[in-house]
């Protein structure tokens, strides 16, 4: 039998943290998620202490560096898949054995396209998750769907040894680049996921789009 982790990075959700747990405990079971939080300064941690929620209390260095810890606790524990979702009640729980599914059957690497629903999307949204996933592709030399979803299953053995640099909301780019570059991963497939928005963005789009570019242009120059 196949052991998996979910693993979901929390900041400042005291607004949606207990629904979003509960729907966890209903789908996966309170043995099979950890939330990871990334020093929040609201409830989100008094709440999650109430419902007795294992759950890591970090120093807040962004989401990229909360995701580096999860991937490290993943290998750690020896589990075969795990699957990272955001705690914002943006990526249904519900959809979790969907990805499980997929892993079993071969996948390294499963993601939560918003491929079909991509109209519902608010315009700047809409555009740059467009623009990234065609300049990702480019990169990588293969067609991907929407690069930008964070609601992702990997098999453990591909995220070891690798070296992530960034910290904030591009590590989740970086590393699909460098397990298609390495070739770590062969096999992708995906989930088809609903584009929900209920809460405003936690993203600064100056500063994580620049962020996004120095990485991007630094991965691009080390392969020319």
């Amino acid at each position: 039998m196949t052991e998996y982790l979910v693993i979901s990075p929390s900041y400042n959700e005291e607004e949606r943290i207990g629904e979003f747990v509960e729907k966890l405990k209903d789908v996966v079971g309170l043995d099979r998620f950890i939330i990871l939080d990334d020093g929040s300064v609201d409830n989100t941690q008094t709440i999650l202490r109430k419902k007795g929620i294992d759950f890591y209390p970090l120093p807040h260095r962004g989401k990229g560096a909360t995701l580096r810890e999860g991937i490290d606790i993943a290998i750690k524990r020896g589990v075969d898949f795990v699957v990272f979702l955001d705690s914002d009640l943006q990526h249904p729980p519900e959809f979790i054995p969907q990805f499980i599914d997929k892993l079993e059957k071969g996948a390294q690497l499963v993601i939560g396209s918003r491929w079909r629903y991509l109209y519902k999307m608010p315009r700047d949204r809409y555009l740059s998750n467009r623009l990234t996933t065609f300049f990702v592709s480019l990169l990588v030399g293969r067609r991907l769907y929407d690069t930008q979803s964070g609601f992702r299953g990997y098999r453990t053995e591909v995220l070891k040894d690798l070296s992530l640099k960034t910290t904030q909301y591009e590590t989740e780019t970086e590393l699909l680049i460098k397990l298609l570059k390495t070739h770590k991963v062969k096999k992708i497939d995906y989930v088809s996921i609903p584009v929900i928005y209920n809460a405003k963005s936690k993203i600064n789009r100056f500063k994580d789009t620049m962020r996004f570019l120095k990485m991007y242009f630094s991965l691009l120059w080390k392969t020319c």
